[in-house]
């Protein structure tokens, strides 16, 4: 119930779960006041979702895209988690905490939530995204350094009288990454293979289940996280020929089980330290979402990273990780922390999960806000950040050219042909990884984010002769009123979209080429020596009635 209100209205499923599990909190002890709620059971079956989780994202990840990125995933995490556990300090211990409360605090701010990341990621269909890889290699190397993060915390802990070792985790968690990927790369895959010829989809999903399973629990024997385990054994599947299958087998169950995990982080609230503690809890939140979606930014730009990509990361992964429910639990069984500092921890770990979709959401709205701003503010510092990177400096000397907005799946293609055609042209691409390949493919590039009018500006807009804009239909808003201004400035020029939903409202000013209609062009072009009418007739007079659709709806529109 609590995923299909969030739903209707129109909110992440994940935050549906997490309220409903408060709400448990709450009534649970008021109606059966004689029993408890199994923290132990409820906790197991959420760390198999946890688990299945991560397998997943590992078999949906690429190690290729690790590699592109391995400076700013590994010294980016390194620098942000350094970073955020020393100011968080300095904030924490002005609102009067002890040192020990304080450093406890700021260590658990400095992670973030690879299982609440992914799955906010999924329902917006943004997995595969330049942003999604940098959050997703950012996470998985912030889960590796939660094992020094810990050790750092029970080295300071108040009842902690034994020496820490820290160079054995570390020398453990090298020796469970080269176990994963030897046995994923050459022994798995030829298990796999031979379960898939028999054909039977029960024992390829049991085994799917085994190996995701075993491999977190190999981790825990390891002293690593499980959750680490689990992804190395999916990322180590990724490149296999059967990766989509299990993928496909493995999804049903890990949304089943990730529900309870995300169920269960309501549910360990106590209601009552909550409201006696509300306001700081709030204070402290805040503070972690501003803090940590300032410095992720910060790094982005430094390594440069796109601003508007920069910001999505840093919202992305501004909120409080699981890693919290393993401190507080165990710093409340070591008497490390009061119980107030446990539902404190606890409820802003909460309150951060609950925000995050909704800043994520809301990032181009943010980003506009800060350009407009630092634009009008601070000149220079605008120029530093959100000005345009040429790769070429004869940009300005382009007349009567074709612009293509976006240079992925489409805008490929449509740069490849003005290229055989030896057509003057410009590709305006916010990705720097697809930047530099058009580049090195002999492109004329500009680096910067094709929605934003003055990237357009910079690219001749008003001496142009066509724009063709090939952008996914998540920026369909932003496409809306940037053709209208396109009109503005160069009212001759030749407006061609892509689009896979309905943009009547445009048809008049820009000629609208329809994924899906197209297709069924295609099918009936194919479809020669099947039926009976001449193919070529067929296909003009159905261009027809859908251009008589799109003609009433702009006149009803």
């Amino acid at each position: 119930m609590g995923g299909f209100i969030a739903v209707k209205l129109k909110m992440p499923s994940i935050i549906g779960y997490i309220l409903v599990g408060v709400l448990i909190s709450i009534l649970f002890p008021i109606f059966i006041p004689d029993r408890t709620i199994s923290s132990e059971l409820i906790s197991r079956f959420a760390e198999l979702g946890i688990a299945l989780l991560l397998f997943a994202a590992g078999i949906e990840f690429s190690v290729n895209n690790i590699k592109k990125l391995k400076n700013l995933l590994i010294i980016g995490s390194l620098s942000q988690t350094a970073i955020v556990v020393l100011i968080m300090y300095l904030l924490i211990s002005v609102l009067g905490f002890k040192s020990f409360e304080a450093l406890f605090i700021s260590i658990i701010a400095a992670s973030s939530s690879t299982a609440f990341v992914l799955k906010m990621l999924e329902q917006r269909e943004e997995i595969s995204t330049k942003s999604s890889t940098i959050m997703i290699g950012w996470l998985i190397m912030q889960d590796i350094l939660m094992i020094a993060l810990f050790l750092t915390l029970e080295m300071f802990a108040p009842t902690t009288t034994h020496e820490v070792n820290i160079l054995e985790p570390i020398i453990k968690s090298i020796l469970l990454i080269v176990i994963t990927f030897a046995f994923g790369r050459i022994v798995i895959p030829g298990i796999f293979a031979q379960i898939a010829r028999t054909r039977s989809q029960e024992v390829l999903l049991v085994s799917v289940v085994a190996i995701s399973i075993g491999f977190a629990l190999l981790a825990e024997l390891f002293g690593v996280s499980y959750t680490l385990g689990a992804f190395l054994t999916g990322l180590a599947l990724s490149e296999t020929f059967l990766r989509h299958e299990i993928f496909t087998e493995i999804k049903p169950l890990r949304d089943l089980f990730s529900m309870i995990f995300f169920v269960s982080i309501g549910s360990l609230v106590q209601i009552s330290s909550v409201i006696n503690n509300l306001p700081l809890i709030i204070i402290i939140s805040i503070m972690i979402l501003f803090v940590k979606a300032s410095v992720v930014f910060l790094i982005n730009i430094a390594f440069n990273i796109h601003p508007k990509i920069a910001l999505k990361v840093g919202l992305g992964i501004s909120q409080i990780g699981e890693f919290a429910f393993l401190c507080i639990s165990i710093g409340s069984t070591r008497n490390w922390i009061s119980n107030d500092m446990y539902s404190t921890v606890l409820f802003a770990t909460i309150i951060t999960m609950t925000l995050t979709p909704f800043l994520y959401g809301s990032s181009t709205t943010i980003y506009k806000f800060l350009e407009k701003n630092t634009k009008k503010g601070f000149p220079n510092l605008y120029r530093r950040i959100f000005k345009v990177r040429d790769v070429k400096d004869s940009i300005n000397e382009f007349q009567n050219h074709i612009i293509v907005c976006g240079y992925g799946k489409v805008g490929r293609y449509v740069a490849k042909a003005l290229s055989i055609a030896k057509d003057n042209y410009l590709i305006v691409e916010i990705d720097s990884n697809l930047a530099e390949k058009a580049n090195e493919e002999g492109h004329d590039i500009l680096f910067g984010d094709a929605t934003n009018f003055d990237i357009l500006k910079e690219s001749g807009i008003a001496n142009a002769r066509a724009i063709i804009i090939t952008l996914p239909d998540s920026h369909l808003d932003k496409v809306r009123e940037l053709v209208l201004k396109i009109k503005e400035v160069n009212g001759f020029i030749e407006i061609v979209l892509r689009s896979g939903k309905d943009v009547e409202d445009m048809g008049e000013i820009a000629n609208i080429v329809e994924p899906e209609f197209e297709a069924a062009i295609r099918i009936i072009n194919n479809l020669e020596g099947l039926i009976s009418h001449n193919k070529y007739s067929l296909i003009r007079k159905i261009r027809n009635y859908r251009n008589k659709e799109l003609t009433e709806l702009i006149r009803q529109s």
